[in-house]
């Protein structure tokens, strides 16, 4: 019986056919993350040791109070008198990103078309208004810092969701490119299904939303990115020249290579946070389609208006009566 003899150089071939079979990662499709915190464990997602984690045992918890569905959902509680930069963040990586954990599924992949969906409940009478707090980011970094344009130097690109108030009412979300130290923000506002500036949908405390975004990169050079935002399947938002990026020039710009890498629990208020109070996420999905949901609120469409009473009558009787 013939034995095969291993080389040094055979054994390294195989090494590297192994490698990249354990590496290797087919391109996912649809949703490929959903976490709705039914182990319980509050850090098993969301666990990023570079931007936040939701291990953070002072502010985030999986509980069983406040939940959409199943027997979980993830809070985080922000006491009275918290200052703006204590509010802690939780970052889920995704795809394409050089820091971690990176989720498995679609690990190396480039997201440049991503839905995200989640729902969150404000906790009663918490303070929407207050210095236009966040819900999450959506970004993208790519190796290098960017430290000569505001925020986040860390990100090279990156989209802000708001909760939809009284304040801030029609701007739900807001794109920086990364592109200039001044003017690269483009604000997101509410424009369709009959929401508007004079119509603005208002987030409610103590009730659950599904929020689900499409961010869709631009192309190199085009102002052809896509945001759209549904609330509870409502259509609220619709922008179809969204520029997220634009090219790295040696100073400002990005590495267009890179698509949406990450996800980020960003409920940052500019004031802290006022009051006791929290914010509650449940059924996180991210998406290469649309995901939708079967349920839809009613527009806030004002009642027809009613004719007015008669005034300064004269009643004429006609004879025999």
């Amino acid at each position: 019986m013939r034995q095969s003899v291993l080389t040094p150089l055979s054994i390294l071939a195989l090494a590297g056919v192994l490698a990249a079979t354990v590496d290797a990662q087919s391109p996912v499709s649809g949703v490929f993350f959903n976490e709705g915190w039914e182990s319980g464990a509050t850090g098993a997602t969301f666990n990023s040791r570079n931007y936040g984690t939701s291990a953070a045992p002072s502010q985030f918890r999986a509980q069983t109070a406040v939940r959409a569905s199943g027997n979980y959902a993830f809070e985080h509680f922000m006491s009275g008198g918290l200052a703006a930069n204590q509010v802690l963040y939780a970052t889920q990586h995704i795809g394409d990103a050089i820091n971690g954990p990176v989720y498995p599924a679609g690990q190396g992949q480039h997201f440049f078309d991503l839905y995200v969906q989640f729902k969150v409940y404000y906790s009663q009478n918490f303070d929407v208004n207050n210095s236009r707090p966040k819900s999450l980011i959506i970004g993208t970094e790519d190796g290098q810092r960017h430290d000569s344009t505001c925020c986040n130097p860390w990100v090279s690109h990156y989209l802000m969701l708001f909760p939809p108030g009284p304040t801030y009412g029609i701007t739900v979300g807001e794109a920086n490119a990364k592109q200039a130290t001044s003017g690269q923000f483009v604000n997101l506002i509410q424009n369709r299904s009959g929401y508007s500036a004079s119509n603005p949908l208002v987030t409610q405390t103590a009730r659950w939303y599904t929020i689900e975004a499409r961010r869709r990169l631009n192309d190199p050079g085009q102002r052809n990115g896509i945001f759209q935002m549904w609330v509870d399947g409502v259509l609220i938002a619709e922008h179809t020249t969204v520029q997220y990026r634009v090219a790295f020039d040696g100073t400002f710009g990005s590495n267009m290579n890179y698509g949406t890498n990450f996800v980020m629990i960003s409920d940052y208020m500019a004031n802290g946070s006022t009051q006791n109070q929290s914010i509650f996420y449940d059924d996180i999905k991210f998406s290469t389609t649309p995901i939708g949901t079967g349920s839809t609120v009613p527009l806030p469409t004002p009642s027809p208006a009613l004719p007015s009473a008669p005034r300064n009558l004269r009643i004429l009787v006609p004879p025999g009566f």
